[in-house]
């Protein structure tokens, strides 16, 4: 894996502060970790696609993907801005079954549930960057232009941010101000006015070496059918390996010899969904 990285956004410095000044670290310390386990849900399910992240961002409530993921299908966009809340969501479910097997275990672990449940139920809100927003903009973008539903997203995005201000201002209105929902609210504000391509995810690019072949050196050779794509090739494919590639046609013939250098090439630049015959010339 490549190296990625890590930045911290001011918001959750503030964040931080707050809840210090209020005598919770405790809480902020979980709420960072669980914070933490979310990006990696994210993270981890996007390179599994073949993309990794250039840039992770620390968020007040958890991941934030922002940009174009290019070559991503709709339908791994939302399953990788579903996989922040729902490994938040299973974290929270296997603390829950922690109680039952030992129920002394309550007190200490009640914050970790809460932690969980909050950052899942926040980021499924309709509302971009959050995943909720991601999974709406993936899903507007199957029936008009790319560029207009994140345009209408976005302004979904501020509504909401608006509202989440508004009961701020309830909350001042009754006499218990909550600085957590202000924070949340600009958060989701920022997030939708100031949209930053860093944090979009990249193809894993792989490299080709054959090193010191002098004693030799180990050259694995697969045997596939013309049917398969680059994707899952990837998948046959350990980083840094060195892979070569028989490909076969439906009657069993051989149609055609990837040398490991040609390999790596394909995997470097094409696209992730294309077939591998289409892109060399077969006998």
């Amino acid at each position: 894996m490549a190296k990625i990285k890590f930045v911290i956004h001011p918001l959750f410095i503030l964040f931080g502060i707050y809840f210090a000044c209020i005598g919770k670290v405790y809480s902020f310390l979980i709420f960072t970790l669980t914070a933490v386990l979310h990006e990696l849900g994210h993270y981890f399910k996007a390179y599994g696609y073949g993309y990794q992240l250039k840039r992770l961002t620390l968020m007040p409530y958890g991941a934030v993907i922002h940009g174009e993921t290019n070559e991503m299908t709709y339908k791994e966009e939302v399953s990788v801005a579903l996989s922040g809340p729902f490994l938040n969501l299973l974290i929270a479910m296997l603390f829950v079954a922690l109680w039952w097997t030992f129920p002394d275990s309550y007190p200490y672990t009640e914050l970790c549930v809460l932690a969980n449940l909050t950052l899942a139920s926040v980021n499924l809100l309709p509302s971009y960057p959050l995943d909720g927003g991601r999974v709406l903009l993936a899903t507007l973008s199957c029936y008009i232009d790319r560029k207009r539903a994140l345009k209408i997203c976005k302004v979904i995005g501020v509504l909401v941010s608006l509202g989440i201000f508004a009961l701020f201002i309830y909350s001042v209105i009754i006499k218990k101000p909550n600085l957590s929902i202000l924070f949340f609210s600009l958060f989701t504000l920022f997030g939708n006015v100031f949209v930053s391509k860093d944090n979009t995810y990249e193809r894993i690019l792989s490299y080709f070496s054959l090193g010191n072949i002098k004693k030799g050196k180990k050259v694995n050779v697969i045997a596939v059918d013309d049917s398969i794509t680059v994707y899952s090739l990837k998948n046959l494919y350990t980083y840094g390996e060195l892979l070569c590639l028989l490909i076969y046609n439906e009657n069993q013939k051989p149609i055609a010899t990837l040398m490991p250098d040609e390999v790596v090439k394909i995997l470097s630049t094409a696209c992730l969904h294309d077939k591998v015959v289409d892109l060399i010339k077969v006998r």
